[in-house]
C-alpha cells in the first residue's frame, strides 16, 4: 500500500474506521494483496474548516483528488490571524460546497500574497498525503517565471545558500545556521537592464526565490521586501508557471500550466529584449 502513497499511519486509521475495503470487505488487519484485488478507500464528509465565501476562481485542472487553480496576484491564500475572510481558501470552500463536496481545505503548497500562478489543493487526506510525499522526494515539480533587475551573463546556474528567518519581521535571509536551500535558474531572455528567468525550487523554503535572487545581486523587479519598489509593476514580478505531479488516481504524470498575467507581460513590453 505504501507504493500507492498510503502511509502506515493513514492505513491504520482507515482500518480502525473500517474505511479500507478489499474486494468490498472491510480490512481488519494488514494483509497481502493479490493480483486482481480491488482496493477501495471510503472518505467521509468533513466540516468546512474555513467559511465558504463566493469568489471567482480559475480552475486549471481537477480530478478526484486534486484541484489546481490559477491564483491572481494580491490574493491571500489562507485565513490568518488578521485576515479571516475572502481568501482563496474561502473561495475553494465555496466551490466545494457548490458541487456538494464537504471537505477541509488542504493546501499542497503556498504562494505569497503578491505571487501569481499555479497553486494546488488536495480534495481529501489521501490526495494530500500522496502529493506531500512527492514534494518530499522531489517528484512534484514547480516552475516559476521571474523578471529580475540586471542582466545575468550566465545562461543557467544554481543558487545554493542556506536560508533562515531574520531578526526583523517577516524577512528571511541567507545565514549559515539556516536550512539548506537550492534554486536552479535558466535565463530565458536578456532585456534592457533586466533578465527573464525560469526557476525551479529544489527545496521549499519561505521566500526562497526572492531571497536567493536578491542574495546574488539580481532582486526581482518590484520586490519591495528584498529589493525596491518599481514604477513598472505594483508587485514582485514572480509567477508560478507550472506544476507537474503524479496523479493519485491514475499514477500518470500531470503537467498544468498557468499563463503569464497581464502585469508581467506589460512589464516585459516595457523592458524589451536587448
Amino acid at each position: 500500500m505504501e507504493q500507492k502513497g498510503i502511509s502506515g499511519r493513514l492505513m491504520r486509521r482507515l482500518i480502525k474506521s473500517k474505511q479500507l475495503l478489499v474486494n468490498d470487505n472491510p480490512v481488519e488487519k494488514k494483509l497481502k494483496l493479490h493480483d486482481g484485488d480491488r482496493v477501495k478507500i471510503l472518505i467521509d464528509d468533513e466540516d468546512y474548516d474555513v467559511e465558504p465565501q463566493p469568489m471567482e476562481i480559475e480552475i486549471l485542472y481537477e480530478d478526484r483528488d486534486v484541484l489546481v487553480l490559477n491564483k491572481q496576484p494580491f490574493t491571500i491564500v489562507h485565513p490568518t490571524k488578521n485576515i479571516s475572510s475572502m481568501t482563496l481558501s474561502n473561495g475553494v470552500a465555496y466551490y466545494f460546497k457548490s458541487v456538494g463536496l464537504r471537505r477541509k481545505i488542504r493546501l499542497v503548497s503556498r504562494l505569497d500574497r503578491d505571487t501569481s500562478g499555479v497553486i494546488a489543493f488536495a480534495k481529501n487526506s489521501y490526495g494530500h498525503q500522496y502529493l506531500a510525499r512527492q514534494m518530499e522526494n522531489g517528484t512534484l515539480i514547480k516552475t516559476y517565471i521571474a523578471v529580475v533587475e540586471g542582466v545575468i551573463s550566465a545562461n543557467n546556474g544554481k543558487i545554493d545558500f542556506s536560508i533562515g528567518p531574520s531578526d526583523n519581521g517577516i524577512r528571511q535571509e541567507v545565514r549559515k545556521d539556516g536550512l539548506p536551500s537550492l534554486t536552479i535558474f535558466e535565463v530565458l531572455d536578456r532585456l534592457e537592464g533586466a533578465s527573464l528567468l525560469k526557476l525551479m525550487l529544489m527545496t521549499g523554503r519561505t521566500h526562497q526565490i526572492r531571497v536567493h535572487l536578491a542574495a546574488i545581486g539580481y532582486p526581482i523587479i518590484g520586490d519591495s521586501l528584498y529589493g525596491s519598489e518599481s514604477n513598472k509593476i505594483k508587485r514582485q514580478a514572480l509567477h508560478a508557471s507550472s506544476i507537474e505531479f503524479e496523479s493519485p488516481e491514475t499514477g500518470e504524470r500531470v503537467l498544468v500550466n498557468a499563463p503569464l498575467p497581464s502585469d508581467i507581460t506589460d512589464l516585459l513590453y516595457q523592458v524589451k529584449s536587448i
